[in-house]
């Protein structure tokens, strides 16, 4: 299915979704696109939700390694301090992910639930969760 995301300025929030199997490809793709886009510069903090994909083999320990460092190569552009990340099944590639985070001063930390990650990241988990639902529907319905 995909990733996809919104900007919110009013809570300077980007919330990513990832729906499905997705690949490193479609990850790497992802990212390019969010961190050029001028909406994101200003988020202060970001929640991706995984609870609802699957990670591909294809995203490997150097492939997290890769993207970390294509957000280092963007970090002047972007305000991001802190990055909450709801695992799924899997913890071990997403705790890769947030201890590369680290590195480039970003506080990174991966919940269970999406009601714990708000409140870390101090903002409404209904209208987060309700972000989440728009954006799982619509990568559902190809848009």
């Amino acid at each position: 299915m995909g990733i996809a995301y919104i900007c919110n300025p009013n809570r300077k929030l980007a919330v990513v979704v990832w729906d499905g199997l997705v690949t490193s490809d479609e990850w790497r793709e992802h990212l390019q696109r969010m961190l050029i886009d001028p909406n994101y510069a200003p988020m202060q903090s970001q929640i991706t939700d995984l609870r609802y994909s699957s990670i591909s083999p294809t995203i490997s320990d150097d492939q997290i390694k890769a993207m970390v460092y294509l957000m280092d190569s963007h970090r002047r552009n972007i305000s991001l301090s802190k990055f909450a990340i709801v695992a799924g099944s899997e913890w071990n590639k997403p705790q890769l992910a947030a201890f590369g985070l680290k590195s480039i001063a970003v506080n990174p930390i991966v919940f269970n639930d999406l009601e714990t990650a708000c409140l870390w990241l101090g903002v409404d988990a209904l209208e987060v969760g309700n972000d989440i639902q728009q954006l799982r529907l619509d990568l559902r319905q190809g848009q």
